[in-house]
């Protein structure tokens, strides 16, 4: 049974469980997972910068700005008893509120296979947007299977409230692994990634390739049936049996954060292998590749990623222009003496007329009038 909770303010997911003890936080660039003692989790999840250079450069060239991760837009699970004690959640506090629809300033791709822009040195990312659903849930599940044969990567599923989702896979290109590392598709390691012990100088380029004739694959819908059966194996058990298949209750933390119902089971019932490959071939168009440092990845079929716009300042509001208190000063004395001399000019002696009055009237308004204004805009500045 799932126990909705708050701690530190952040929205809580607590189903108790049997098994290891994990816990994991979902924020709107992508999410992260440990399993561990209660000592590692707080260890590890306290205090940790979530937005990582890898995730806010996707987010960047998809959207155009960073994302804002604080205590209101970030969800926390735990499948174990309690919340682990020490755990601190430092984030900023703001409004809560449904992330709002985000109009991406990457179109759809014309080039057969994305979008690919040269990131940081030693990592390689894959991201795509697709339409919420079981299919493309499952999908993301085996896509990490797929890229999870030779090295480890993390890959996030995070619905969004427009009925849209992102899927980002990411890999460490540095690190050689002995191709025995094992991912359960939607979930980070616990911060130690297992190694041969050697680190190879053409990782990067390994991983790359590996990249490059995966999404090839997916491109034209080739998937493993046994995959998309272990993936549906994972997600489809309702929430009730989410302490058991953490990656459940994983999904239903992002569905929480995106102000989500949970995906059914009759809706995963409904997934056919068929489907899965129709939204791996959909997610072409709008899939971004990150390569690592300068390399190019057009001989693939990628198309160079535009630049970033930024996204133009908020309108600042109107107001009347300062007006300086000595100028303020100087505007009362010369009202004072200029309407003290046009009454000794048109009201000296016994010959003034009505024009006369009336014209010295309607000077001393004006500048009366022009005291007021200035005033006004003195106290509003």
């Amino acid at each position: 049974m799932i126990t909705h909770l708050e701690h530190d303010g952040v929205r809580t997911l607590l189903a108790p469980t049997t098994g290891p003890l994990r816990a994991g936080l979902v924020f709107p660039g992508g999410q992260v997972s440990v399993t561990g003692s209660e000592e590692e989790i707080a260890g590890f999840l306290s205090g940790r910068q979530l937005e990582t250079p890898t995730s806010a450069a996707l987010h960047l060239r998809r959207y155009g700005a960073l994302c804002e991760v604080t205590r209101e837009n970030v969800v926390l699970w735990v499948a174990g008893d309690r919340v682990p004690p020490g755990l601190a959640l430092a984030l900023p506090a703001t409004r809560r509120r449904t992330p709002p629809p985000v109009p991406g300033v990457l179109p759809p791709a014309d080039a057969p296979s994305g979008y690919s822009f040269a990131g940081s040195l030693g990592t390689v990312a894959w991201q795509t947007v697709v339409t919420h659903s079981a299919s493309a849930a499952v999908f993301a599940d085996v896509l990490a299977m797929m890229l999870g044969r030779s090295f480890p990567v993390i890959t996030s599923y995070l619905p969004r409230s427009e009925g849209a989702a992102v899927v980002t896979v990411i890999a460490n290109g540095s690190v050689a692994t002995n191709g025995s590392v094992a991912t359960n598709g939607s979930v980070a390691t616990n911060g130690s990634v297992a190694t041969n012990g050697s680190v190879a100088t053409n990782g990067s380029d390994a991983v790359l390739g590996e990249f490059i004739d995966v999404l090839a694959q997916i491109r034209v819908g080739r998937l493993d049936p046994a995959h998309i059966h272990l993936a549906l194996s994972r997600l489809d058990a309702p929430p009730a049996q989410a302490a058991s298949h953490p990656d459940r209750l994983s999904a239903l933390a992002a569905e929480l954060l995106a102000g989500l119902p949970p995906l059914s089971a009759d809706q995963f019932a409904a997934v056919t292998p068929a489907s899965v490959a129709a939204v791996s071939m959909a997610s072409m168009r709008h899939g971004l590749l990150m390569t690592p440092g300068d390399r190019d990845a057009s001989w693939a079929g990628f198309a160079p990623a535009p630049l970033p716009v930024p996204l133009p300042p908020a309108p600042l509001p109107s107001r009347p222009p300062r007006v300086a208190p000595a100028l303020f000063a100087l505007y009362i004395v010369l009202t004072i003496a200029l309407t003290g001399l046009l009454a000794l000019l048109f009201l000296g002696g016994d010959s003034h007329t009505t024009f006369q009055r009336a014209l010295c009237a309607l000077a001393i308004a004006l500048t009366v009038r022009g005291a007021i204004r200035a005033f006004h805009r003195l106290h509003h500045a």
